[in-house]
Formats: C-alpha cells, sequence, structure tokens
C-alpha cells in the first residue's frame, strides 16, 4: 500500500487558484511555459507553485469553480510542491505560524493571503479523496497513541553473527543499483530477509498482529475519551497546525473554518464506535465512525501494513497506519465531509 495523492485531486487545488482570476488563461499559459516553479503577478495577485509538470494535462481554465472564499488575494501559494526552504521563507515573510507550513504533518494545500493581509490555510478534499494520512512512527492524541515503524536496531543484533562484514548485491534479492543506494541498516536488513524466510516471516507477522493490537486499544480509548477523538480529529485533518482560526477545509465548492467544526464536536453530543473490521484477504483495519442522534457518520477507516517485507523491496520501514476515508453508508455518502457539513 502506498500513500499519494491523485494528480486529478491535486489539480482541483489549481482551479482554485483560476477561479480568483478574470482570465486564467494566461496563468495556465505561463505555468505551462514554467512547469516546474515559479512566481508570477498577473491582475495584482501573485501566484507561487513548485514544480507541477505532472498535473499540466489536467488543467482547465475554463472548468468552472466557484470561489471558496468571497476575497480578493494578494498572494495564493500552491504549497504542495514547494520544497521546505521555499515554505520556511513564505512563513517568514507573511510573518506566518513556525511549521504551519512547513511541518511534515502539515496539511496545508494552499495558501492565500488577501489585502487586508488575512491569513487563510487551505486543505483540500474532492469528491474522490480517500487517503487522509499515514503514520510511521508513535504519535499520541491525548490518551490515544498508536506506534509505526518497527525495532530495526534488535533486529538486525540478533543476527549480528550471521551476517558478511562485506555485504555484496549479489548476497540480498535487489538489483545492483536497488544495492547502491541503500544505507547499511537496509543493506543488512535485505540480506536477512533473503536469507532467513522464516525467520523474516515470524518478525513481520508478530509486527503486524503488534498492530492490530494496537488499534483495539486506540478504539476504545476514542470510543470512552472524547477529547482524545477530538485530538485525533484535529491532528488527522490539520496536523501540528497551531493556527486553527485561519485553517480552512474545502470540500468541492464549500469552505469550513475547522476551528468552528472542532467546537461543535466538543458541544455536541456523540457516540463513538470502533470495531476490526477483516477483508475477504484477510488483512484487519479499524473502523471508527460517529453517531449524532439517529445519523451514523464513518470517521475514518485506519489500516496497518508493513511496508518493506517483499526481499526485493529496497527500503524497510516496518508498521505504518493508513488513514482513509470511510463511508458509514456509501448510497448516502456518511463520511467525514458530510458528518463536518451537518454539524455547522
Amino acid at each position: 500500500m502506498s500513500f499519494q495523492r491523485k494528480k486529478g485531486s491535486r489539480s482541483k487545488e489549481i482551479s482554485i487558484i483560476f477561479s480568483f482570476f478574470k482570465n486564467p488563461k494566461l496563468l495556465l499559459d505561463f505555468i505551462k511555459e514554467n512547469p516546474n516553479g515559479a512566481k508570477f503577478t498577473l491582475e495584482n495577485i501573485t501566484v507561487e507553485y513548485g514544480k507541477i509538470q505532472g498535473l499540466i494535462k489536467d488543467l482547465d481554465s475554463n472548468e468552472k469553480m466557484d470561489r471558496p472564499f468571497d476575497i480578493n488575494p494578494n498572494y495564493i501559494g500552491h504549497i504542495d510542491n514547494l520544497n521546505n526552504e521555499k515554505k520556511k521563507l513564505i512563513e517568514k515573510k507573511f510573518n506566518l505560524e513556525k511549521d504551519s507550513l512547513s511541518s511534515k504533518t502539515s496539511k496545508v494545500d494552499l495558501l492565500i493571503i488577501d489585502n487586508n493581509k488575512d491569513i487563510f490555510y487551505i486543505s483540500y478534499k474532492d469528491e474522490t479523496t480517500t487517503k487522509l494520512g499515514q503514520l510511521s512512527k508513535t504519535n499520541s492524541y491525548g490518551k490515544a497513541e498508536l506506534c509505526g515503524s518497527f525495532d530495526s536496531f534488535n533486529i538486525i543484533k540478533m543476527f549480528s553473527n550471521r551476517i558478511p562484514q562485506n555485504l555484496k548485491f549479489s548476497d540480498t534479492s535487489l538489483t545492483d543499483i536497488q544495492f547502491s543506494k541503500l544505507n547499511e541498516k537496509d543493506k543488512k536488513l535485505a540480506f536477512i530477509k533473503k536469507s532467513f524466510p522464516k525467520e523474516w516471516y515470524k518478525i513481520w507477522n508478530e509486527e503486524l498482529n503488534n498492530a492490530y493490537i494496537q488499534l483495539e486499544k486506540f478504539g476504545k480509548v476514542l470510543k470512552d475519551d472524547k477529547d482524545s477523538l477530538i485530538e485525533f480529529i484535529k491532528y488527522t485533518f490539520s496536523g501540528n497546525q497551531k493556527d486553527l482560526e485561519n485553517f480552512y477545509l474545502v470540500f468541492g465548492k464549500k469552505s469550513f473554518k475547522f476551528s468552528k467544526i472542532l467546537k461543535k464536536l466538543k458541544e455536541i453530543d456523540l457516540y463513538v464506535n470502533s470495531k476490526i473490521y477483516e477483508s475477504e484477504k484477510g488483512k484487519k483495519s479499524l473502523l471508527v465512525s460517529i453517531k449524532i442522534k439517529n445519523q451514523i457518520y464513518g470517521l475514518t477507516k485506519i489500516e496497518p501494513s508493513f511496508d518493506g517485507l517483499r526481499d526485493n523491496v529496497s527500503q524497510t520501514k516496518g508498521i505504518i497506519f493508513y488513514f482513509q476515508d470511510y463511508p458509514e453508508n456509501k448510497k448516502l455518502g456518511n463520511n467525514f465531509k458530510r458528518l463536518f457539513q451537518d454539524i455547522v
């Protein structure tokens, strides 16, 4: 399993930018001529973007996209493909909250500064959005906790007497090119995966079973502790964003102030249900839903995966938890978007 946003979804973010221009075709023409990133001022609006060559074929300046905000922008930044150094420079230039853009957990897709110097951090979700994020380390949400990755140091230590000092790519199932790009840790793990398949199976299978146990405990905490639920929702949809008053979720044509969503969730009576679901292929995941009055909404599906378990895969990252869209009722579309829209 991999986590990567669809290009079609990311191109909609550019369509939002187009919506603020009288003649968006001029901007599109400039982007086509400068697909590797640039800063351009048109109609008194400065637009900044990174390398978006892969999105160009999906861009249409004639697409009718309503403005999510009735404002007059002075600056619009397409944050997704900007490097971290540029993100930090933007934070400094506009006196933004530290790490609001440059944090690894940032969910900001677009940054808009209007003529009044008001700030709009935008996280865009279109109708096809299914991926909400992933976790490959330890993270706490109030009293709830999930721990990704795995203890590679002790795994290598277990096999230390059986690992040759000068490993070659032929000692693994990797190609010469794959092997040459790896650090010493991953070279040793590649050797272990090929040379000791039974022991390796036991290792990753135990890690995965531990992840399932974590999920059961995690679901129980979300069910029993509302503060932990709120923290989980806050982190999942805004990352570690501190400036929540200026952070917005945009679903298609509608925009929602995230701090208002969190406030409503704290105020209303709700019931959380969590259960372990097993697919026909034997994959397990945690389904988390929220009941408000007589309506049930699917909040998320959390599925763990051991990244790099196969011997022909270069990097061995261990357990990664993937957070996905989960509609409780597919016909009604009772997912997180419907939940947020209904409560505000």
